[in-house]
């Protein structure tokens, strides 16, 4: 093992990440380890024993920690999506239990460095992979510490009220971090009320952005266009992906301007999702008011339907430089 060049391929790996979350502003750390010479030993020749062909996936864990919760839908669905992801592990969240969360994702190593990753491994049983995984500030606290005082050190727990106890501090994280989001949330219906435009702005999206101390004259020179009303509708999340997917070409810095934009886009788009499901509907009422309409036929043309709105709602997905607006 070359661990100093797999140190290289980390540090590159995470620039490219930091780059990425830094141009739209949002509020992140990021870390990143090499597997040490002693616990990637201990691994393989424990997952060995059930599986001879067993090969590491996370010699390179490199992890985001988020300071607002509906980041991490966010950042995991975009951040990397250039990337090759070979298979995840995600927890559904339970009605009934809170429990720890896992948002564990396993990528190739991209083409860039995959020369000298290559050369780092040697011939050890390593995938050409490395692990990323995603977490909130306050679930980084709890599992860091979970992971040292109670995952690796079982034996030293014969008090079950304790460790329950120490377990429910992952509920009172969870509720901080919604009543963050419904904080934010009702500052944003206050701002609308008060036409304050510039404020909305910067509680609706929570990122660090240039030059937000003032109205732009963006909005100033644009009066035909209610940007109150267009930034309180549009889907924060849409917007920021659309700006994230942007930086895989480019590394621009995020202006006033660039946001603005996005948002008139993507309630463009939201508009004509709008209007062809609705378009949708009056299709299904048409074929079934057809004069002569056969019952029997009733099955073939839902199934015709069916097929339509799927294809509608499919170009939600789609990327807003597919779409002619």
């Amino acid at each position: 093992m070359d661990y100093e060049k797999l140190e290289r391929v980390l540090i590159e790996l995470k620039q490219v990440i930091a780059q990425r979350m830094s141009s739209v502003g949002l509020y992140y750390n990021v870390f990143g380890r090499v597997k040490s010479a002693g616990s990637l030993k201990e691994k393989i020749q424990r997952k060995t024993k059930s599986n001879p062909n067993y090969h590491l996936q996370d010699v390179i864990g490199i992890r985001i920690v988020l300071y607002f919760a509906d980041d991490v839908e966010l950042v995991s669905k975009f951040v990397l999506s250039d990337f090759n992801l070979q298979n995840t592990s995600i927890d559904e969240k339970k009605t009934n239990e809170i429990s720890a969360i896992r948002n564990n994702y396993v990528y190739e190593i991209p083409a860039f460095v995959r020369k000298i990753f290559c050369e780092g491994i040697g011939d050890n049983p390593i995938d050409n992979t490395f692990e990323l995984q995603i977490r909130t500030i306050n679930s980084e606290c709890w599992h860091e510490i979970n992971h040292d005082y109670i995952y690796k050190a079982t034996a030293n727990w014969n008090n079950a009220g304790l460790e329950r106890q120490f377990n429910s501090i992952l509920a009172s994280y969870e509720i901080i971090e919604t009543s963050t989001l419904n904080v934010f949330s009702s500052m944003c219906n206050e701002f609308y009320k008060r036409k304050d435009i510039l404020n909305l702005l910067k509680f609706k999206f929570r990122i660090r952005i240039q030059n937000i101390r003032e109205l732009p004259d963006y909005i100033t020179k644009n009066p035909e266009t209610d940007f109150l009303e267009v930034i309180y509708k549009v889907d924060r999340n849409k917007v920021l992906g659309a700006l994230l997917e942007a930086t895989f070409h480019h590394e621009p810095e995020l202006e006033i301007e660039d946001l603005l934009n996005e948002c008139l886009k993507q309630l463009k788009m939201k508009k004509m999702f709008e209007t062809k499901l609705e378009e949708a509907e009056c299709f299904k009422d048409i074929i079934k008011n057809i004069e002569g309409f056969n019952p029997l036929l009733g099955t073939i043309h839902d199934e015709m339907y069916l097929e339509y709105r799927k294809f509608i709602e499919g170009l939600d997905e789609a990327k807003p430089s597919e779409l002619i607006i």
